[in-house]
């Protein structure tokens, strides 16, 4: 398992957070939009505030 920020929760982002989700990682999402982010959660993605989790991402990804 690893730890991964996504920065852009739209179409792509989201997709690719969902199925890294479903392999079993640990997400943090982020985008200017929190709705994005709300719905993102509910499929399991992790909370906080983003800039204090990223010093433990294993990759952060910028879509």
């Amino acid at each position: 398992m690893q730890n991964i920020g996504i920065i852009g929760l739209g179409s792509m982002g989201y997709g690719i957070a969902r199925n890294l989700i479903n392999a079993g990682h640990r997400v943090w999402g982020h985008d200017i939009n929190q709705a994005a982010i709300d719905r993102l959660v509910v499929e399991g993605a992790e909370t906080g505030i983003f800039r204090e989790h990223a010093v433990n991402f294993d990759a952060l990804v910028v879509v």
